[in-house]
């Protein structure tokens, strides 16, 4: 098959399913075709392409945002597809790559488009966002012979939104086996005691993630569990809050902030992974998670009934203080229990691997081109 692949953020979860996606196609013996802007692209998906043979890139300008610019990049857009049709799938990444590829891709090829958590999920744009954005989708959907979701909530929200349910799929991303680091040395760097029993969160301290769920939860359980610590790994505009916070709950030295970090260099020290999310698509940090071995309390967020068989590899909980120091007490109070869990963790990771991702990506292409030939015999 000709893929082409169009993206408007080249960075963190986004990129990262890029390359993998790219790769495992490529090894498949496809031909496969990537437009993505520089606006948002990091150095791990610079480098990434840099090593990649086989890619064809092509650089285009394209806003986050909506922008007047946009219409110069759907322009250019039909202007690549003429030059260098025909194309099987054209298959759209993230908001603005996905509303690109449906506004300007159905006359040249099958159309996909994969959201990483559809923008109506997040709960801070209101009612009448939520009706503006929807109205977007149900009216971008009908131009649209595939969705992929990243997790049966995700699948479930775009059908709830007015999609044709025919056209939604769920293909769970997939996961490279980590090389972990031990735990003793994982530990060792970040001054963890070795009886320590520690809770880990590894995201941006954004108001998506969450984190000050985290510290007033931790607040609550702290008292009861001395030996207990929490490490935060990450940074973000709620840094300075969720420090604050700390203070307010007096638990100086019971709160390690290690700043961005790999999964691979500190999920090893931790023994309990906590994501108190508000909204999420199907977050990597689960899977490396669940591939870390590490039993996990989570929020009722997208990908967590995924990843999270309750009472078997974690708990999904209310996104309240309260509940959330509930789940993360039941593990920390019982080393028998994490280690139950812990082993059904590392099972459930065998799940989420790149070779199934590919593949069920390759039958949602089969069933978006069939779709397609139905489409211009009715016509």
């Amino acid at each position: 098959m000709r893929i082409l692949l169009i993206s408007e953020p080249a960075s963190a979860g986004v990129g990262r399913h890029i390359v993998d996606l790219s790769q495992g196609l490529l090894a498949a013996g496809h031909d496969v075709h990537l437009v993505y802007s520089p606006r948002r692209m990091d150095e791990t998906f610079a480098s990434d392409l840099r090593v990649m043979t086989g890619l064809k890139t092509t650089v285009m300008d394209i806003r986050r945002a909506p922008h007047p610019s946009d219409l110069v990049a759907a322009g250019r857009l039909r202007s690549f597809l003429r030059r260098n049709a025909p194309f099987d799938v054209v298959h759209g990444q993230s908001s603005k790559g996905g509303a690109l590829a449906r506004l300007v891709a159905p006359g040249f090829a099958a159309v996909v488009y994969t959201p990483h958590c559809v923008f109506t999920m997040n709960p801070d744009i209101g009612r009448i966002g939520a009706a503006v954005f929807g109205g977007i989708e149900r009216w971008l959907g009908r131009r649209s012979d595939a969705l992929i979701a990243v997790s049966e909530d995700e699948a479930a929200h775009l059908r709830a939104l007015g999609i044709a349910p025919e056209i939604v799929h769920c293909v769970p991303n997939g996961l490279h086996p980590p090389r972990w680091r031990s735990r003793d040395e994982a530990r060792a760097e970040l001054g963890v005691r070795p009886e320590a029993a520690v809770v880990g969160f590894l995201g941006r301290l954004s108001a998506q993630k969450n984190p000050l769920l985290l510290v007033h939860a931790f607040a609550k359980l702290a008292p009861r569990h001395p030996d207990a610590m929490l490490a935060i790994a990450g940074d973000g505009p709620l840094e300075a809050e969720a420090r604050e916070a700390e203070r307010a709950h007096g638990l100086g030295g019971r709160i390690i902030w290690l700043g961005f970090r790999r999964p691979v260099d500190v999920m090893p020290a931790f023994d309990v992974f906590a994501l108190p999310s508000r909204y999420e698509g199907l977050p990597y940090v689960l899977l490396e998670a669940v591939a870390a071995g590490l039993p996990i309390v989570s929020t009722p967020v997208g990908g967590s009934e995924t990843v999270i068989d309750p009472d078997e590899n974690g708990i999904i909980t209310a996104a309240t203080p309260e509940d959330f120091a509930t789940g993360l007490g039941r593990l920390l109070g019982d080393r028998a229990l994490r280690d139950r869990m812990a082993a059904s963790a590392r099972e459930k990771a065998g799940q989420f691997t790149i070779a199934r991702m590919v593949d069920r990506t390759l039958g949602v292409y089969a069933s978006a081109c069939e779709r397609r030939r139905c489409r211009i015999r009715r016509a």
